[in-house]
């Protein structure tokens, strides 16, 4: 399993996990990052076991690109309404 994918999933997990805990759970952006964080920490445990059937790079490397531009997107929008 590539190294660089696992430490990719799991810094982009730690980044929407802060994201969320900054998140009011009134905020309407609050179940879309709850739902990408869960997704991520799920990447990264499939991705971790490494000899897992659904350990799928590609899919992996895919999910969390697109965690990580909607955890950016989300930011990007509150710090313009700062």
């Amino acid at each position: 399993m590539p190294a660089r994918l696992i430490e990719e999933a799991l810094e982009v997990w730690r980044e929407g996990q802060r994201l969320l805990d900054d998140l009011p759970e009134t905020a309407p952006e609050h179940e879309v990052v709850e739902r990408a964080v869960e997704s991520l920490r799920l990447a990264y445990q499939r991705l971790s076991a490494g000899d897992s059937p659904s350990a799928n790079p590609e899919s992996h490397s895919l999910a969390v690109q697109r965690a990580e531009d909607l955890i950016r997107s989300v930011r990007g929008g509150l710090k313009s309404h700062a």
